[in-house]
């Protein structure tokens, strides 16, 4: 389907429920009543769709353990409270959501949203939305990552300290997003280590983060907050494809335990930059 004159959203998809998803050409949307009524759909409740299902098709479509207050579109999902209108939760597991307009990504789990057009992209995440034309364009994140060396590799920290791609952090494109890092080490063994020995430390810095993924990290403090002994760290490292990194460099024999948590005041924008 076309876009109609005026109108910089169109429909993407007619779900079972009879929800419609929108989308700019890139990103997925709710729509509001204008938007929706000039497509020829129904407005009700704050949701636009096709049509209305009947209660039989709400209980088949129903996810399991998931309750809620108001209308919202959810699907696949389960042990899960949802309150307020349009918000958005497909595919996850064990995700508290409050407000409007908010979005939990598939795959997203034991996730907290609160706010209007929030964005869960991250496990474990807590995300207050501050409204916008879209969900994910304007909020503030706070993630946390963990791991653990033992040699004097570079070891990068991951979310629930599993090590694979998809717990790492990642930024929007087209976006700039001013961070605040709190790391800590705490060493609990090896056969040079000291258990209690420890070291903590606190970055704040901004990402521009280009529509290609590009990145430009400034930071302007690294600050050593305390430590008891000389545990190297290696900081702040800005990936490819828009990964935000917080690397660690060990030390050989010394087992050490790092922990960091992440918070990240995000402002996207729909235009390329």
């Amino acid at each position: 389907m076309d876009f109609k004159k005026g109108f910089k959203i169109k429909p993407k998809e007619i779900r079972k429920n009879g929800i419609i998803i929108f989308t700019d050409g890139t990103n997925e949307m709710m729509p509001n009543e204008k938007t929706c009524l000039a497509y020829g759909y129904k407005f009700q409740d704050g949701i636009c769709r096709a049509f209305i299902p009947s209660a039989v098709t709400e209980r088949k479509e129903s996810s399991r353990g998931v309750s809620q207050v108001g209308t919202n579109d959810i699907s696949k999902s389960k042990n899960s409270q949802v309150i307020g209108e349009s918000n958005q939760i497909t595919e996850s597991y064990n995700s508290l959501v409050s407000g409007e307009s908010n979005v939990v990504d598939s795959g997203v789990n034991n996730s907290v949203v609160v706010g209007k057009m929030g964005k869960a992209t991250h496990t474990n995440e807590f995300c207050i939305g501050g409204g916008g034309e879209e969900a994910g364009l304007l909020q503030y994140s706070v993630i946390q990552v963990s791991g653990k060396t033992t040699t004097d590799a570079i070891v990068d920290l991951y979310i629930n300290g599993d090590d694979v791609i998809d717990k790492e952090i990642t930024l929007p494109i087209n976006s700039i997003t001013n961070y605040e890092v709190l790391l800590s080490g705490l060493v609990t063994g090896g056969e040079e280590g000291t258990p209690g020995d420890y070291i903590t430390y606190q970055y704040i810095g901004t990402v521009r983060t280009d529509n290609d993924g590009v990145m430009t990290n400034t930071i302007k403090f690294n600050n050593l907050l305390a430590r008891s002994t000389a545990i190297p760290v290696t900081g702040i490292s800005i990936g490819t494809s828009h990964i935000f990194r917080i690397r660690i460099n060990g030390q050989t024999n010394v087992n050490t335990s790092w922990h960091a948590v992440v918070k990240l005041h995000i402002n996207k924008t729909t235009v390329e930059i």
